[in-house]
């Protein structure tokens, strides 16, 4: 029963972290559910059959080892958890040293029954040096943030002087890292050292060393093969790179010390590097300054297809700087449009950037919170953008074109903030860390607005008969890429000689829908071609109002009201933490992010008010509970016909689906008094009643790729 184990980490240990490591050590076992587990998936026992040891010769002594070792294993575990796409994800971190010695002490334990088991002590292989050899998965990235040296700016066929330093800022070992490869490195160390940076690399790639005591949510990137190879075995020209550059013997082998006598081999301003904290670095960001915005009044901005929505007789209103349909015949047939046959928008207000360079990948990890290196070519993912201090920027789309080349789509209402933020950052003019100022965001990128200088804009097309109606208009090649899309996969096509990017995305919370990029001189096609083959499938034009009510019922956050707004409601309170990615050693604002997970008290969750005539519910209105006490407040309700639901955010979290609550309006100008000033007529806001329903519908998608 691991509930039994004491933590200083605040988490519970789960059967399935318990075992893996046991596993890892060389003892096999499986989690299992106990009295109290509600499911397979949160086991908070294992379990392993005694008779495979038994049968294998041991007796009561060497079961006592055995019983030893696992609890010298699960002692040292510091568990946690990230909160996943579908709940919380166990993890948890030990000493390398604990678990060396461990596997040391399972081979020693076998060789008392096996006698043709051995217990090496260190590599077999002669020589001066041992070489590594890295490659595979993200040995690029493990390298850079496991040494002090820029491992990025290293190319191919060229070799860096380095060093490696421990969870406590003591040097493990000087290396030689040499770029062999697109993801394959060598790492020649010491022939004395190579047994622990052999398995201080090792144990960095599969995530279950602890490597920083404070933060035990970072992880360096992985995963990564990591193996000893033969001096025969490397390129003649790599062999020129077994020639040491600095003396291994050190009187002094803390980080400060070695910092201070080799400041050559560091890049102490790169994102992050383990032992990076340890440095004591100035407290000045020099020219940078810190980030603020100030909105900027101007002229209503008008998308290509405005006189389109006028001839369709829209009612135009003012919306984030620009003039755009709220609706053309009602937001009600609109959103039934959307749900039982497709709704066409005009999203022309979006922001569009590109992102591009050999280090697109790592800039997007660096400011977003999302994990772009996940994606690969036609994906996309959901991402926020946070400032050092951890307030929300902007929550944007990431669509990935290729390794070295990305689309961002920004909210209307945060494009000029989004474009003032991501190029200060990238040029070095605003403060990406308040706790280390010179903290630097690494190899710059090409940032345009392909809006301004290409007229790239979006048109929406969401709902179930969408691919029917989106095949209408292509040809056999493009309508098998289309139809192959998975949720939020994109594909680029020609059609009609016209270049476009569809996209399976929006935020309508439909399981089917498209976003198509292109030219602004090409929507007028687009939108007519469409509607004139969707009309007699239901397709019509579609307002804001429907893509808020749809966004709403989905239980979808808006930037300004479920995100960052007046309430200053962070993504772990809306529902769409599973987007922060803690376990990247480095994003702007993560410092923030880790606090917020770990001192959670508000949530945002979903209602419905299901009498009917029941009076329409509005934004701020107060949310109590049935004895009258203060809940929070109404952040977003759309009317659904008989029917309203909206999002709330609340000062106590864990309400139960069910869970009664009055909703009571606040009071207009003309109608606020005190209780005290009543009289004959005046009129009192009565609480509606509305009951608390499921965070997202079950047919609601939420907006990621998934891959935890």
């Amino acid at each position: 029963d691991l509930r039994k184990i004491e933590s200083d980490t605040g988490f519970t240990m789960m059967g399935e972290i318990a075992s893996r490591v046991l596993d890892m050590v060389g003892i096999v076992c499986n989690k299992n559910t106990i009295p109290g587990d509600h499911s397979a998936a949160d086991a908070h026992g294992i379990r392993l059959g005694t008779p495979w040891a038994t049968q294998r010769g041991m007796g009561k002594e060497e079961m006592e080892i055995l019983a030893s070792i696992i609890a010298k294993i699960l002692r040292a575990i510091r568990p946690f958890s990230y909160l996943g796409l579908t709940g919380d994800l166990s993890r948890g971190k030990l000493p390398l040293d604990v678990l060396e010695e461990a596997k040391k002490e399972v081979r020693a334990l076998i060789a008392r029954v096996d006698p043709e088991v051995t217990v090496p002590l260190a590599s077999e292989n002669g020589g001066d040096w041992t070489i590594l050899r890295l490659r595979g998965g993200r040995s690029r990235a493990l390298l850079h943030e496991a040494t002090t040296s820029d491992i990025l700016a290293l190319p191919e066929g060229e070799k860096r002087d380095t060093l490696l330093f421990d969870r406590d800022g003591t040097l493990i070992s000087k290396v030689t890292v040499g770029r062999i490869g697109n993801e394959e490195y060598l790492v020649i160390a010491p022939r004395e050292r190579g047994v622990s940076v052999q398995q201080w690399l090792s144990g960095l790639a599969d995530g279950y060393t602890l490597f920083d005591d404070d933060d035990l949510f970072r992880k360096v990137e992985g995963p990564a093969l990591v193996e000893e190879i033969l001096e025969e075995d490397i390129s003649p020209y790599a062999r020129d790179w077994l020639a040491p550059q600095i003396e291994e013997a050190e009187p002094e082998r803390n980080i400060a010390s070695m910092y201070e006598r080799y400041p050559e081999l560091f890049s102490p301003n790169k994102p992050y590097f383990v032992g990076q904290k340890f440095l004591d670095l100035p407290a000045s960001g020099g020219d940078r300054a810190a980030f603020a915005w100030e909105e900027k009044e101007g002229e209503l901005k008008r998308t290509p297809l405005y006189e389109v929505h006028k001839a369709l007789g829209a009612r135009l209103v003012p919306f984030a700087g620009w003039e755009m349909p709220v609706w053309y015949t009602s937001a009600l047939e609109e959103h039934r449009a959307i749900r039982n046959a497709a709704g066409l928008f005009d999203l022309g207000h979006m922001g569009v950037f590109h992102v591009s360079g050999e280090h697109a990948t790592e800039f997007l990890n660096n400011v977003t919170a999302n994990y772009a290196a996940w994606l690969s070519d036609g994906e996309s993912q959901y991402a926020q953008l946070f400032d050092p201090e951890g307030n929300v920027i902007d929550d944007i789309f990431v669509y990935r074109r290729s390794a070295d080349r990305y689309l961002v789509v920004v909210n209307a209402s945060n494009e000029d903030k989004d474009w003032d933020w991501l190029t200060g950052v990238n040029e070095g003019r605003y403060l990406i860390d308040s706790d280390m100022p010179l903290r630097d965001i690494g190899p710059r990128v090409t940032l345009r607005d392909l809006k301004r200088e290409r007229g790239v804009m979006d048109i929406a097309l969401q709902g179930p008969k969408s691919e029917e109606i989106l095949m209408k208009i292509l040809d056999a090649p493009e309508q098998r890429s289309v139809a192959s899309l998975k949720r939020t996969e994109f594909c680029e096509i020609i059609v009609d000689d016209r270049q476009m990017i569809v996209a399976r995305t929006g935020y309508t919370g439909e399981e089917v829908g498209y976003e198509i990029y292109l030219a602004d001189r090409d929507a007028l096609w687009l939108w007519d071609r469409l509607l004139e083959v969707g009309s007699p499938l239901g397709l019509i034009p579609c307002g804001l109002a429907s893509r808020d009510s749809t966004r709403t019922e989905a239980g979808f956050p808006l930037y300004g009201h479920e995100l960052a707004g007046p309430q200053n409601v962070d993504p772990f309170e809306a529902g769409f933490g599973a987007y922060v990615k803690l376990h990247k050693p480095f994003f702007i604002g993560r410092q923030r992010c880790v606090s917020m997970y770990v001192n959670q008290s508000r949530e945002i969750v979903r209602f419905e008010v299901t009498k009917s005539g029941s009076r329409p519910v509005r934004g701020g209105a107060v949310v109590v509970d049935k004895n009258g006490s203060y809940l929070g407040l109404v952040t977003s309700c759309v009317s659904l016909g008989e029917t309203q639901v909206g999002l709330a955010l609340l000062e106590k979290r864990g309400l139960p689906v069910g869970t009664q609550i009055g909703l009571i309006n606040p009071p207009r100008k003309d109608e606020a008094k005190r209780l005290s000033e009543l009289k004959k007529g005046d009129r009192v806001a009565l609480a509606v009643e509305g009951e608390i329903v499921t965070r997202f519908p079950e047919k609601a998608l939420l907006p990621q790729l998934g891959g935890e």
